[in-house]
């Protein structure tokens, strides 16, 4: 069953999936992912999220070649056709850590094809990690 939730701050997500599996604060460590939401989020709610070892969405020069992330630019355009004709088969895993900051944990790629294509929408994992979801509330639950 999908619900929608929305809050003042942040667009619509659409949830598939919600688990929580609550660790008792003695515990909890900030790497377990104690709450996960599945759905599909509008883009413009998450491009902005910085990558979670400092990942950069950009073109860059290397021996003199162009290459976005570690993909070449002919690599890149077979991954951009790729999500354009077979849609993104994979989530992007959004972390959410217990000091309520977000971070793309895994998807970088992913969001700048989809920004280039044109794209509203891609599918979404929210991952709040060390019971934040009890202190954050950056996405309802």
């Amino acid at each position: 069953m999908t619900r929608l939730v929305k809050k003042a701050s942040n667009p619509w997500i659409k949830v598939t999936k919600h688990f929580e599996d609550r660790v008792s604060p003695e515990y909890v460590k900030p790497t377990h992912c104690t709450a996960e939401i599945r759905g599909i989020i509008q883009l413009s709610a998450i491009d902005s999220f910085p990558g979670l070892n400092g990942e950069s969405r950009q073109w860059h020069e290397h021996n003199g070649q162009k290459y976005f992330g570690n993909f070449s630019e002919d690599d890149w355009n077979i991954f951009v056709a790729d999500i354009k004709r077979n849609g993104i088969k994979e989530a992007i895993t959004v972390n959410v850590a217990m000091d309520g900051k977000i971070t793309i944990y895994e998807g970088n790629h992913r969001i700048a094809a989809a920004k280039q294509l044109g794209l509203i929408e891609v599918p979404v994992r929210i991952c709040y990690m060390g019971n934040s979801q009890d202190i954050v509330h950056n996405f309802d639950m």
